[in-house]
């Protein structure tokens, strides 16, 4: 994949699971990307790198340009696991606006749905996560494990068909199960 960005051309980009060696670069893209934030959602990522529950993902040419997370979570009553929260996305500045969250949300779709994933969980803008499937009607019966600021965000994308009226609470393991990320 070639991208002209008028700093640098990226010439490959490629997307893999993140490891520990990544982790010193990786909070440092994500503490830029989030701006005020940086600091809590680097600290996030941290946690995740040390959590099995976690998984990562970077897009990386010769260096790192954006991060993806998902967090396991589970549907409640029912203990329904093989549910997903995708948390954080994060893009170098240099590089926004060039198709690395795309392609970064893409690839974990796509790695979540081989191991057998049955849905995945989002809190953002609903007009940029829409571009993947994730739909407020997937998550009408699923309410978010903790009181949500904007809840037209929370959104859902079934990676394996479902048919449920039941209200349920989707139970989230690990780092992200702290009310003030919510």
């Amino acid at each position: 994949m070639i991208y002209k960005t008028g700093v640098r051309d990226l010439v490959s980009l490629d997307v893999r699971l993140a490891n520990e060696a990544d982790a010193a670069d990786v909070c440092n893209l994500v503490a830029e990307a989030f701006g005020e934030e940086g600091g809590e959602v680097s600290e996030l990522v941290r946690e995740m790198f040390a959590n099995e529950g976690c998984l990562l993902w970077v897009a990386q040419d010769s260096e790192i340009r954006g991060v993806v997370g998902a967090s396991r979570a589970s549907l409640e009553p029912g203990q329904h696991g093989g549910c997903w929260v995708l948390a954080p996305l994060a893009v170098a500045t240099e590089t926004r606006g060039l198709g690395v969250g795309g392609k970064l949300v893409d690839h974990l779709l796509l790695d979540l749905k081989a191991q057998g994933a049955f849905g995945v969980f989002v809190y953002g803008d609903p007009n940029y996560y829409g571009r993947f499937g994730f739909t407020r009607e997937a998550a009408e019966f699923v309410s978010a494990p903790f009181s949500l600021e904007h809840p037209n965000g929370w959104s859902a994308k079934w990676l394996k068909p479902t048919e449920t009226s039941e209200e349920t609470i989707l139970s989230v393991k690990g780092p992200l199960n702290k009310p003030d990320l919510w």
